[in-house]
């Protein structure tokens, strides 16, 4: 009875680690030469289908990166399009945002790493939505939802934090408004988040 007892003790801590690599790998994870990594199956025909992204932890891993939707959405009148993160663990910094490009690019989306490249629209954790790097006056972090509704009819997207709207930002006229893909960016380290998309009838 005792040994017994004494086996499920050490076998405690393996079964625990097992558990844990099972639920990372799961998720789309990222390494040294994963930059190019897609989020699978993001788009669904059925409303409320979740993905997990997870970025994972390690030192060939500490590197800013973006990784965007396998499909975009399509510009489309009298339609919002929705693209919502749950972040369930959040240890770096992060940007969430839209790509309006024909390919998306993996350059993290703030004006620190995108100097050159302003086809997008981002919140960071610290509140600031970018390129034009404006305070929405509203942080979020691990636990928080974050939502982007994008309405093609007037080219704004307002961002969400928790299901409260903490800013507009006006899509720049110069840009080609004809696809979105949604984004996470993180500057390295573990991040782990369930997205969602849909789109809504105004």
């Amino acid at each position: 009875m005792f040994c017994s007892f004494v086996i499920i003790l050490l076998l405690l801590p393996l079964l625990l680690v097992t558990m844990l690599m099972a639920q990372i790998s799961e998720a789309a994870i990222f390494s040294s030469s994963a930059a190019v990594c897609k989020w699978p199956s993001l788009f669904s025909t059925t409303a409320g289908s979740v993905t997990t992204v997870t970025f994972a932890e390690g030192s060939s891993q500490q590197q800013p990166t973006t990784i965007s939707s396998s499909t975009p959405f399509q510009k489309k009148n009298k339609v919002i399009s929705r693209f919502s993160v749950l972040l369930e663990i959040k240890k770096q910094k992060t940007a969430i945002g839209l790509q309006f490009t024909k390919t998306p690019v993996k350059t993290y989306l703030t004006p620190t790493y995108s100097a050159t490249f302003n086809n997008y629209i981002s919140m960071g954790g610290a509140g600031f939505i970018y390129p034009g790097t404006r305070s929405s006056g509203s942080r979020y972090g691990e636990g928080d939802k974050v939502t982007i509704d994008l309405n093609w009819d007037t080219r704004e997207a307002t961002f969400s934090v928790n299901d409260r709207s903490v800013g507009t930002q006006k899509i720049d006229a110069s840009i080609n408004l004809d696809v979105a893909w949604p984004s996470i960016s993180s500057e390295g380290g573990l991040v782990v988040c369930k997205v969602n998309t849909e789109e809504i009838s105004t």
